[in-house]
């Protein structure tokens, strides 16, 4: 029995020490300003939304920022994510962290979430917009439940300070699905939008929405804030053969506030 204990112990560090490498790399290597934004921006008690939260690379930093105090709400659809996210929360041992299995929309329901195959059950590419898959694209198909952020947060005791949005072309119909949210707390909104992802509904369309509720637009380019005015799909996010989407000038983060 002692033996299987310490094993036990054991296999908690190592799943422990790894998920605080993939954190540690989000801040030093994958998206730094992106993190040091999040640190820098929520306060100890605050409370705040990791809307495709994947394998949770910035929910580390989110719920290490607002603290015990705080509340982070973390949603991810795609089941062996959300079961590892369980597993996370678990082992981490924190008590200010709810995981959430269903995707935010702009209404409640069941749909088909398209997760693309390259050898694994699970991808960051995963869409509710299946028409938007690459043409021949193997991928997988399971069933999810759907929300708005109006119906989740209705019966909380506070709205959310700051939003984190990774939806892999959804973003419209997340913020339609929280007029209310933007209206009456005008949280902080951090999110990826890609018009390779939209077909065809320009990127400036998901861009004005927001600023209807008075919200101003920046994008993060080479580790700089600028103004949404100075976008430009064709420069910014210029598609082309191999990994395009890792060319020095693409920008697909978004802030709004």
């Amino acid at each position: 029995m002692q033996d299987f204990r310490k094993c036990n112990r054991k296999l908690t560090i190592m799943f422990k020490l790894k998920y605080l490498y993939r954190a540690f790399r989000y801040q030093f290597r994958n998206d730094p300003f992106e993190i040091s934004f999040i640190r820098s921006i929520l306060k100890k008690g605050q409370i705040c939304a990791d809307i495709g939260a994947h394998k949770g690379g910035y929910l580390y930093w989110m719920q290490a920022s607002v603290g015990e105090a705080g509340k982070v709400y973390a949603f991810e659809p795609q089941p062996i994510l959300f079961d590892y996210l369980q597993k996370v929360k678990q082992n981490m041992a924190w008590q200010h962290v709810a995981i959430d299995n269903r995707a935010m929309s702009n209404e409640k329901g069941n749909f088909d979430l398209f997760i693309p195959q390259h050898g694994s059950k699970t991808s960051p590419g995963a869409t509710l917009r299946g028409e938007k898959m690459e043409k021949d694209m193997p991928f997988l198909t399971v069933k999810v439940e759907t929300l708005t952020l109006d119906a989740f947060f209705a019966d909380k005791d506070a709205l959310p300070d700051f939003l984190k949005i990774d939806v892999e072309g959804n973003e419209l119909k997340v913020f339609e699905g929280a007029v209310g949210i933007l209206q009456k707390k005008k949280p902080i909104i951090l999110f990826e939008c890609e018009q390779r992802h939209l077909g065809e509904t320009p990127i400036k369309h998901v861009f004005s929405f927001l600023e209807k509720y008075s919200y101003q637009g920046f994008f993060i380019h080479q580790n700089q804030l600028k103004p949404i005015a100075n976008f430009a799909v064709a420069r910014h996010q210029k598609q082309g053969n191999g990994k395009f989407w890792e060319a020095k000038d693409y920008c697909n983060n978004f802030i709004f506030r």
